[in-house]
């Protein structure tokens, strides 16, 4: 299982290599890349609308990719789709946090925009932020499932399992 430093430590790097990718995608997109990742983001859409987040985690994934692609960095590809695997071990996905499909769908159609457009400066930013913000997200809910698990195991006096639970339980919003 990959631990919470670690995972906290993929986002800070997924953070400058996808900034960096988007910088490269504005500058290098296709048409072809533009017309699919708008249609990534339909299909985002349509899965948050079902409040399908094993859909919306999939398209995301491809979302990403597709950005990667563009960037026509193979390294930059190779490298943040091996972070997107270690990532995937964690076993759960922020999608599940209130309101963050929401968040997630408007920074990805600005992220498009950018792209699209050419404005290379404002991907690479609003990716970071992007990235920024999953990454606060995913820490609230580390220390969420931390102290979840301590609870746990000081009541039953035995130890807890890191279990994916935490997301099947209530989580209050950060203030």
């Amino acid at each position: 299982e990959v631990s919470p430093e670690h995972v906290m430590e993929i986002y800070l790097v997924r953070e400058v290599l996808e900034g960096a990718a988007s910088r490269l995608a504005a500058r290098h997109v296709t048409h072809l890349e533009a017309a699919r990742l708008e249609k990534l983001l339909e299909g985002m859409q349509d899965a948050a609308a079902r409040d399908d987040t094993p859909a919306m985690e999939a398209l995301n994934r491809r979302f990403h990719s597709l950005i990667y692609r563009a960037a026509q960095n193979r390294l930059i590809e190779r490298i943040l789709g091996g972070l997107w695997d270690d990532l995937g071990r964690f076993g759960v996905t922020t999608f599940a946090f209130p309101g963050r499909k929401r968040e997630a769908l408007a920074e990805h159609r600005a992220i498009t925009d950018a792209i699209v457009g050419g404005r290379d400066d404002e991907a690479e930013r609003l990716a970071r932020a992007h990235l920024a913000a999953g990454r606060e997200v995913r820490r609230f809910c580390l220390r969420y499932r931390e102290n979840t698990l301590r609870v746990r195991q000081e009541k039953t006096s035995r130890p807890a399992s890191s279990s994916r639970s935490c997301w099947a339980m209530t989580i209050p919003l950060p203030s």
